[in-house]
């Protein structure tokens, strides 16, 4: 899974992280499909701990059919994450650390989505 391995084998891993329909998982018949989601958990709890002095984002859009499952983890350990994060904080964190569906076909996603989200790492999408 490239964007997980992109962060774990980072000297210096990434202060912003866009995925567009690429947490695939891995293959369940090499193991747990959802191995890989506690890289991102380290460095989702390492990326906020620099919250607000050096801001970064994570946004993931995916398709439920192609990276539903382990997109919507990542969400989850998101939320655990934002929910112990300062009440002051919270609200412009959830802007740039999220995970949603597309409003797209793959084929789309990063044509509207990147420069909106390069622009502003908080961006709602707009999917017209």
């Amino acid at each position: 899974m490239p964007a997980i391995d992109t962060i774990a084998g980072a000297a210096r891993p990434p202060d912003e992280l866009y995925v567009f329909d690429g947490l695939y998982g891995r293959d369940p018949r090499l193991g747990d499909p959802m191995q890989g989601l506690e890289i991102i958990e380290r460095w989702v709890g390492e990326r906020l701990a620099r919250e607000p002095e050096r801001p970064g984002a994570l946004r993931v859009v995916y398709i439920e059919r192609q990276t539903g499952p382990f997109s919507r983890a990542v969400g989850e350990l998101v939320a655990r994450h934002l929910q112990k994060a300062d009440p002051e904080l919270t609200a412009g964190l959830a802007r740039r650390y999220r995970v949603e569906p597309s409003g797209v076909p793959h084929g789309y996603i990063a044509q509207i989505a990147a420069p909106q989200l390069l622009a502003d790492g908080g961006a709602e999408i707009d999917w017209r």
